[in-house]
């Protein structure tokens, strides 16, 4: 797994639309690096992210991490 830091985060939040609420968004490719990242900053801002990519283990870990991160905005 590569981790990437809360810094790291921030600064891509800049490059991000702000409007997704509700939004479906695809994101093919990778599931981790850059791609995992913008699907939990996006899920995290209300968008509904579909992930796709080949690798199974690393599409669960990505959808795992959302999963949490979502749970912690929740709280």
């Amino acid at each position: 797994m590569i981790n990437i830091n809360h810094t790291h985060m921030e600064n891509l939040k800049e490059y991000l639309p702000e409007n997704v609420k509700g939004k479906n968004i695809l994101i093919t490719g990778r599931t981790t690096g850059i791609g995992r990242v913008i699907a939990i900053l996006l899920a995290a801002q209300g968008a509904k992210v579909i992930i796709f990519g080949r690798n199974e283990p690393e599409m669960n870990d990505a959808l795992n991490a959302i999963k949490v991160v979502l749970l912690f905005k929740n709280l």
